[in-house]
């Protein structure tokens, strides 16, 4: 097995659910609609950041996966991604920021 070492939420069975198997290191592929996400965690992360991390990868997860995949309703409604707060808009701001891939990742790491 080359996916270990992450997060309990980021599970190989949890990602299986949702379509996800594990390609190469640290890469898993849908099995359905082919999406690619890689989930890296430097080691020496604080507990903070590899929360942050770890719920940016949720979201990655979910809508990675193509409009017609059968996988990404699913995964939406389970990882609570931005998509589903914007259809869920209780008028908190908060709920509705964009964060840019690049900027958050540079955000977390050490």
């Amino acid at each position: 097995a080359t996916y270990f070492g992450n997060p309990r939420r980021l599970s190989p069975i949890l990602l299986a659910r949702f379509g996800w198997q594990n390609l190469e290191r640290d890469v898993v592929r849908c099995t359905a609609c082919n999406a690619c996400v890689a989930i890296i965690f430097h080691p020496q992360l604080s507990k903070r950041s590899e929360e942050r991390l770890t719920a940016w990868y949720e979201t990655q997860l979910a809508e990675s996966h193509s409009v017609a995949c059968p996988f990404r309703s699913a995964a939406i409604k389970y990882f609570g991604t931005e998509e589903t707060k914007k259809n869920n808009d209780d008028g908190d701001d908060d709920d509705n920021v964009v964060v840019d891939p690049l900027n958050f990742l540079a955000s977390v790491l050490p």
